[in-house]
């Protein structure tokens, strides 16, 4: 099942555009809903905010996403609040 329909040949939420493989990747993480867990690996990066350096609350997380976890994230927000204004 889509989350937006569009105007396309085929019934997925994210319709090519090239003959890259992206689009089937991404259509085919949502239509199967697996993400696969080497795509959720994050790298975390203290960024020292003030104060003393040997405290841990002074320090925040700045967390590094792979291209295309956050490109994945990006798209499937626009559908799904797509679909939402949609049926409401």
């Amino acid at each position: 099942m889509s989350l937006t329909r569009r105007a396309c040949d085929t019934d997925s939420p994210f319709p090519r555009k090239s003959d890259s493989g992206l689009a089937d990747t991404f259509n085919h993480c949502v239509q199967n809903k697996v993400f696969t867990d080497k795509l959720k690996l994050a790298k975390v990066i203290p960024v020292f905010k003030s104060g003393a350096k040997d405290i841990t609350p002074n320090y925040r997380p700045i967390t590094n996403l792979s291209h295309f976890s956050k490109t994945f994230e990006k798209l499937v927000h626009k559908n799904l609040v797509t679909f939402l204004v949609l049926i409401t």
